[in-house]
């Protein structure tokens, strides 16, 4: 398949910058990102090969602009409304800090429309997911 992702053999990107004792996570919201991501995978609604496909729909010009797990995030929430297991509502809810209490089923409600902080995400000086193309699109999760 070629796409955005599918940069095997092309030039023109620069050298790449190796980091010296790299962390696997450089922010917490990406071990985060990761651990959902694998626990979600649980409920057998797709397999790897599938995830690895939701994460590869993201539009070109977005996938360059992103980060590893950025990536992540975008092929979580595609799979998870794929299988409707949430909503876009429901994931717009959660931006804009709405989020509702979880109930049996893995969904989520907001029947009082009540504010709710989004979380320790947004403490100052931790980095949060771009979403810049993710909101044209209608994709973004909290």
């Amino acid at each position: 398949m070629n796409g955005g992702h599918d940069l095997g053999g092309m030039h023109g990107f620069g050298p790449v910058e190796i980091e010296r004792h790299e962390p696997v996570f450089h922010h917490e919201w990406e071990r985060r990102a990761f651990a959902i991501t694998l626990a979600a995978g649980f409920l057998g609604k797709w397999n790897i090969d599938q995830s690895r496909f939701a994460r590869e729909q993201m539009p070109p010009a977005e996938y360059l602009a992103t980060t590893y797990y950025e990536h992540w995030l975008f092929g979580l929430e595609k799979l998870l409304h794929d299988q409707g297991l949430v909503s876009r509502d429901e994931v717009a809810a959660r931006l804009l800090g709405r989020g509702g209490e979880a109930r049996p089923g893995g969904r989520c409600t907001d029947a009082q429309g009540q504010r709710r902080r989004a979380g320790p995400a947004r403490r100052a000086g931790r980095r949060r997911p771009t979403r810049r193309s993710r909101r044209a699109t209608g994709w973004a999760i909290a």
